[in-house]
């Protein structure tokens, strides 16, 4: 009232001071609170503050884990996209090539790198054909080994023939007996290698190359050929002499 401010106003001034008062209060509580009131910001603002104090801490941490993502456009679904392989991918995969021969089709499902069902017949043969070669060599090598010391070396002890015709008989047989060795030797070691590698197919095993370093023992086998005829007819006259060589 008037009287109570000690002095008279319009009624209409009364009621725009106290609308003026009551602004100013409503402007200096707007400003702290966000600077609006007619827009409800700041009565948005207020609730959700109530609503997230009213939340677990857990809770508002994936939510907000879950606005990051979206807001960063990686959300779920994209993810599991992702992880998933194009259909082009996969349909490569599906017709990886045969890594000997190239083609796509008939490709073994027994083999973990798609190997077509014609070249893994193939590497199982190599793979055969090099480890009879060994045992073969090998058991060569015994059979020389045998002669020597079975045939040549009682004879000769014995006396029962010349070393001429014992030269004639047996021929160079000391001379394969170490060229076999050596030849078998490196072999083994080869394979020895490649399985110790993981090489179960033998890959790394080059038979070619081996060949080629042993070349130099051709001439030994080719003189031990060529005096075959004429050591077997020598054997056959001496077992008529002497009867204790047809045992």
């Amino acid at each position: 009232p008037a009287a109570l401010r000690g002095r008279s106003e319009p009624p209409g001034e009364e009621r725009q001071v106290g609308l003026g008062v009551a602004r100013s209060g409503q402007h200096r509580w707007s400003t702290i609170s966000s600077l609006s009131v007619d827009s409800g910001v700041v009565g948005l603002s207020d609730e959700r503050e109530e609503e997230m104090d009213s939340e677990p801490r857990r809770y508002r941490r994936t939510r907000g884990a879950e606005v990051e993502r979206v807001d960063s456009g990686i959300g779920p679904g994209l993810s599991r996209t992702w992880k998933r392989p194009s259909a082009s991918l996969r349909a490569w995969e599906a017709q990886r090539p045969c890594p000997d021969c190239g083609l796509r089709d008939g490709a073994s499902k027994e083999r973990g790198e798609r190997m077509c069902d014609r070249c893994s017949k193939l590497r199982t043969e190599r793979k055969e054909a090099i480890l009879e070669f060994l045992n073969t060599e090998q058991s060569y090598g015994e059979d020389l080994r045998i002669i020597k010391e079975e045939f040549y070396g009682p004879m000769q002890s014995a006396a029962l023939l010349t070393p001429e015709q014992l030269s004639v008989v047996f021929s160079n047989v000391q001379e394969l007996i170490d060229v076999n060795d050596r030849f078998t030797e490196h072999l083994q070691d080869s394979i020895d290698q490649a399985f110790d590698q993981g090489d179960e197919d033998l890959l790394t095993v080059n038979i070619g190359e081996i060949f080629l370093e042993f070349v130099n023992m051709l001439p030994a086998f080719q003189t031990y050929c060529l005096q075959q005829p004429t050591s077997v007819n020598l054997l056959n006259a001496l077992e008529k002499e002497k009867e204790l060589l047809r045992y």
